[in-house]
C-alpha cells in the first residue's frame, strides 16, 4: 500500500469513527432519558435506574477510545504521511495550523467545551440522576432506613464519581491536545530509532571492512582480534541501545505489542549468534536491569 491509498483508508476510518461516535452518542442519550422516566414515573424498581446506568457508562468508555483512535490516525497522517508529501496531501496539517490559530483567541476553549457537555458532562450528570433516584426507590423500612439510603447514596455518588473523573480526565487530555502531544511524541521517537537502525545497516553495507567484522564477530569472538572486536563491540551497543529504548516504549505503552514483537524477534535472532549472545553475556549489566531480564528471559510477545 503507497502513501496516497494509506492516507485514504486513515481518513475514511476517521470519518467512520466519528459517525459511529455520534451515533452511540444520540442513541445513548435517548436511550437513556426514556429509561429513566419510564423507572422513574412507572417501574419506581431500583434495579431498573441500573440500566441506564451501564449504557452510560460504556458510552462514556467507548467515547474515550473513539477520540483517542481518531486523534492517532489523524497524528500520524500529519506526521508520517502529510510530512513527507506536502505537495499532495495536507488536510490534518492544515487543520492542525487551523486549530493553531483559535487557540489565542480563546474560541478553541469555547469548542472544547461544548465537546466536553456533550460527550462527558451530561452523560455523567445523567448517572447522577440515576443513582439518586435508584437510592430513592428502594423499599427500606425501620428506624435506620434514611441513614442506610444516605450513605449508599453517598457511596454509590463516590463511586461514579470517580469513574466519571478518571474518563472524562482521560477525554479532556484527548480534547484539549495533550494526548496529541503524546502520540505525536511517540511517532517522532519511533521515526527516530527507525532512521538510527537504518544508517547502522547502511554503514555495515557501505563499509567492506566492517561488514566483515560484524559478520565475523557474530559467528564468534575468537575470529577477530582485540581490535576489531572494538568495532563490533560498537556496532552491537548502537544496536542493543535502540532495542532497549523499544522496549521502554513497550513496558510504558508508547509501542504496540505487534510492533515490538517484530522487533523483539529481530533482537532474538541476533542473539542466537554465538558471537552475539557471548558479547551480551560480557556487556549485559550496561543496560536496564528490565531491559536485562526481559533480554534473558528469552520471550517475546505473542511467541
Amino acid at each position: 500500500m503507497n502513501r496516497v491509498d494509506e492516507y485514504k483508508s486513515l481518513r475514511d476510518e476517521i470519518l467512520k469513527d466519528q459517525d459511529r461516535q455520534l451515533t452511540m452518542v444520540n442513541f445513548s442519550l435517548a436511550a437513556v432519558s426514556a429509561l429513566l422516566t419510564f423507572a422513574a414515573n412507572y417501574g419506581k424498581e431500583p434495579l431498573l435506574f441500573l440500566m441506564p446506568l451501564a449504557i452510560l457508562f460504556v458510552l462514556l468508555s467507548q467515547t474515550s477510545n473513539l477520540l483517542r483512535s481518531t486523534i492517532i490516525k489523524a497524528t500520524y497522517i500529519r506526521e508520517v504521511i502529510e510530512r513527507y508529501n506536502p505537495t499532495v496531501l495536507g488536510w490534518e496539517t492544515w487543520l492542525h495550523k487551523y486549530r493553531g490559530t483559535m487557540r489565542p483567541r480563546g474560541r478553541l476553549k469555547g469548542y472544547l467545551l461544548i465537546d466536553a457537555v456533550y460527550y462527558s458532562i451530561l452523560p455523567s450528570l445523567l448517572g447522577f440522576a440515576c443513582i439518586v433516584c435508584g437510592i430513592k426507590s428502594l423499599k427500606l423500612s425501620g428506624p435506620q432506613a434514611l441513614q442506610l439510603k444516605c450513605g449508599l447514596l453517598v457511596l454509590a455518588l463516590l463511586v461514579w464519581i470517580w469513574v466519571c473523573g478518571k474518563i472524562t480526565r482521560d477525554m479532556w487530555k484527548v480534547l484539549d491536545g495533550t494526548f496529541e502531544s503524546e502520540v505525536k511524541k511517540t511517532i517522532s521517537t519511533y521515526q527516530a530509532i527507525i532512521t538510527a537502525f537504518a544508517e547502522i545497516k547502511t554503514r555495515i553495507s557501505q563499509d567492506a571492512e566492517l561488514a566483515r567484522i560484524y559478520m565475523l564477530g557474530k559467528e564468534s569472538r575468537d575470529k577477530i582480534n582485540d581490535t576489531e572486536f572494538v568495532r563490533f563491540d560498537e556496532l552491537m551497543c548502537s544496536f542493543f541501545n535502540l532495542y532497549e529504548d523499544l522496549h521502554y516504549q513497550y513496558k510504558n505503552k508508547l509501542l504496540k505489542e505487534e510492533l515490538w514483537a517484530v522487533w523483539c524477534i529481530n533482537m532474538r535472532n541476533d542473539l542466537a549468534q554465538p558471537g552475539v549472545m557471548a558479547w551480551w553475556k560480557l556487556k549485559s549489566d550496561l543496560y536496564n536491569k528490565n531491559f536485562s531480564e526481559y533480554v534473558n528471559s528469552g520471550k517475546c510477545p505473542r511467541n
